[in-house]
């Protein structure tokens, strides 16, 4: 198993909307078991951790794949844009225990 970890500095401000647009893409996009969002308690203000497991590379590129040829996702990464700074790291980690 992998797990593609994205780290998103979101405007001042717009926390919430950010988090709430996230969820609904999650919502229609991934299985709720694969998907986890984390919130900063202490740390870097403003931060939100994206984590979504795949089975293995190949699961990885062909959900990312799927996912930007969708027609709507023009609207949702204008939206996306407004909302985030774009200083964004994407990781991919493996489960190794």
């Amino acid at each position: 198993m992998i797990t593609n970890r994205r780290t998103v500095q979101v405007k001042q401000g717009h926390m919430e909307a950010y988090t709430a647009m996230i969820l609904a893409e999650a919502k229609n996009s991934v299985d709720p078991g694969r998907f986890r969002l984390y919130a900063s308690d202490v740390g870097p203000l403003n931060q939100l951790v994206l984590e979504i497991d795949f089975a293995d590379l190949a699961a990885y590129e062909r959900f990312w794949r799927d996912w930007v040829s969708v027609d709507p996702i023009l609207v949702f990464q204008q939206k996306y844009s407004a909302l985030v700074d774009h200083n964004i790291s994407s990781e991919i980690w493996d489960l190794t225990t």
